[in-house]
């Protein structure tokens, strides 16, 4: 009859053996670990759709600008050239704003000059004149001459009475201003007079203020005297040289007119 065959255990009981391990089964380094890649990948999900939103709203609330606007002058590839007057230009009309965009052509201002626009006039009624003495032939030319040479005695004279008027005007604003100037001097004098009495109670505020306003009157008749001098005196100026730029171009006309018939 066969024997069962005994455990280890049971061997170690039965011949009073003690229990021996052999050979570790498990090492520190085996022990697991736990998977925190599921945790981790929650984390960053999270992260991400929460850096999602804040971009989200901060595009939605911040404006970026769709263009920089930079200074900067346009120039083209051409020779410039520089237009220059040797009279004053004032510009009647702005047809574009700054900034604005134009086209090539386009009318950007519209200016003008009381000098200039003269001198144009001038010429045009010379080239005018001297259209229509072409048409009468050499059988006018002497008499056109003459015409001119009556015109331009006439223009000559009319300067000489305006500069006479002018000396005229000069001396007659050397008396009024001298006047005028005495009586702002008295006036002051007379305010200051008045201020002192009014500090030593000699006489009231209201008697003080009427010598002030009794100076301030007299300047005022000063400068608007003055005012009226200055455009009065430009006026004369200003047909003085309207009348001198005719001659010029009568007297350039006439000089065409001889050489013409002497051709």
């Amino acid at each position: 009859m066969s024997e069962t065959p005994l455990s280890s255990d049971q061997q170690e009981g039965r011949y009073g053996l003690e229990p021996r391990q052999y050979e570790r089964l498990y090492w520190e380094e085996d022990i697991p670990v736990k998977d925190i890649t599921r945790g981790l990948g929650r984390w960053l999900f999270g992260i991400g759709l929460l850096l999602f939103a804040v971009i989200g709203v901060v595009s939605a609330v911040v404006k970026y600008p769709d263009q920089v606007e930079l200074p900067f002058v346009l120039r083209s590839t051409g020779p410039e050239e520089i237009y220059k007057f040797p009279f004053a230009v004032y510009a009647d009309e702005l047809l574009v704003d700054a900034g604005q965009p134009v086209t090539s052509g386009q009318v950007l201002a519209r200016i003008t000059s009381p000098e200039i626009v003269r001198m144009i006039n001038a010429v045009e009624g010379s080239e005018s004149r001297e259209g229509t003495f072409r048409t009468y032939g050499e059988a006018g030319f002497a008499q056109q001459q003459a015409a001119l040479q009556r015109e331009i005695n006439a223009h000559r004279s009319r300067i000489a009475q305006l500069e006479e008027d002018l000396t005229l005007l000069e001396q007659s604003w050397i008396g009024t201003r001298t006047a005028l100037e005495f009586a702002v001097d008295d006036a002051r004098d007379r305010w200051h007079t008045a201020e002192q009495l009014l500090s030593d109670g000699v006489i009231s505020r209201q008697d003080a203020q009427s010598a002030e306003k009794a100076l301030k009157d007299a300047e005022d008749d000063l400068n608007a005297e003055e005012a009226a001098w200055r455009r009065e005196r430009l006026d004369i100026l200003t047909t003085i040289d309207e009348l001198r730029e005719k001659v010029t171009s009568l007297g350039i006309l006439r000089t065409r007119i001889g050489l013409e018939m002497q051709e």
